[in-house]
């Protein structure tokens, strides 16, 4: 497993910050605490089942890339930087989706972005070692300094200045790459480079299947909490949980718009119960119950609906079944 200068220069750019955060350190017990908490977050049994399921997911799908032979032994070390810098942030990140469509779009952003496909590009060379230190120093210096330049309106101009500097050595970069292209073509390994590629599209790309699962995990744990809570019990029974996780169908979409409307009986308001109870009956118009609970306009009772549920009318037809089932569960148990 060889290292390139670049990603040398990386790792001792990493341990020169760390070394200087506790030489510099005035409160070294402090810091030494802080380390332990984040550690000890680390260590939890959830935290350690994900990752662990991770890492078998992601060596399953490298067997059968190497028996269909898409990959091989001298791609392990970009496997790793890929699973470890691309899929862990992404699975990490899970918790935010909202829907399968969501969750893939982020996917395709971070693969096939401009920004990923530039880094792609620009590690077809590299720079002398310590040619890689000066220029991974100067652009994190020029990015810190552009970031915290934007937080104050007088320091603007600054930031706009170094976010322009780091540009430029970006595009010089390029520029330098095609250069070395261009006058060594034939000196390239070409396979292996589509190979080195065609794995960072196709690694990240097969954990869609585990971040759903993970993501929906998540939040049908996420909801039964609630549910535990608006009980008012220590734990629910696992007929409960057994209920909401089928009655979800493998649906992230339902699964993370449960709102709690059937635990926490959000409604009091007369005019919105009236809604309710016309919703449950298919039959009925959202338009039709809004006049009956004497709106008009069947935007503003989609938008009514929506702030008081947290769902639209339509989402709560769809998941009524399950929510009355969770429900009386609830109240019952």
């Amino acid at each position: 497993m060889e290292f390139t200068s670049r990603e040398i220069a990386t790792a001792i750019i990493a341990g020169g910050f760390i070394l200087l955060a506790v030489l510099l350190s005035k409160d070294r017990k402090g810091l030494l605490q802080a380390v332990l908490g984040v550690a000890k977050h680390f260590s939890a049994w959830k935290v350690w089942t994900v990752v662990l399921a991770y890492v078998i997911f992601v060596c399953c799908v490298v067997a059968a890339a190497y028996l269909l032979g898409a990959w091989s032994v001298d791609l392990l070390k970009d496997t790793l930087i890929i699973g470890l810098m691309v899929g862990l942030p992404i699975l990490f990140n899970g918790t935010n989706f909202r829907n399968g469509p969501e969750m893939v779009k982020h996917v395709v952003k971070e693969v096939l972005g401009v920004a990923a496909l530039v880094t792609v590009y620009v590690n077809l060379t590299t720079f002398p070692l310590w040619g890689e230190l000066i220029l991974q120093v100067s652009l994190l210096f020029f990015v810190l300094l552009a970031t915290v330049g934007k937080t104050d309106p007088k320091t603007a101009a600054v930031a706009k200045f170094f976010a322009g500097l780091t540009n430029l050595v970006g595009l010089g970069l390029i520029f330098y790459v095609t250069a070395q292209v261009v006058a060594h073509f034939k000196e390239f390994d070409w396979e292996r480079e589509s190979m080195t590629f065609a794995l960072s599209l196709w690694l990240p790309a097969s954990l869609i299947p585990f971040v759903y699962t993970f993501s929906l995990i998540a939040s049908c744990e996420s909801t039964l909490v609630r549910a535990k809570f608006h009980a008012g019990r220590e734990w629910l029974r696992l007929p409960i949980r057994l209920g909401f996780l089928l009655g979800v169908r493998g649906s992230l979409r339902y699964a993370s718009s449960f709102s709690g409307l059937w635990l926490s009986q959000l409604s009091t308001r007369k005019s919105f119960g009236s809604n309710l109870r016309q919703l449950r009956e298919s039959a009925v118009s959202i338009a039709e119950a809004g006049k009956l609970a004497g709106c008009r306009s069947r935007n503003r009772v989609t938008e009514a609906f929506r702030e008081h549920a947290g769902i639209t009318p339509t989402r709560y037809r769809q998941m009524q079944q399950l929510g009355r089932r969770v429900y009386l569960h609830c109240k019952e148990g």
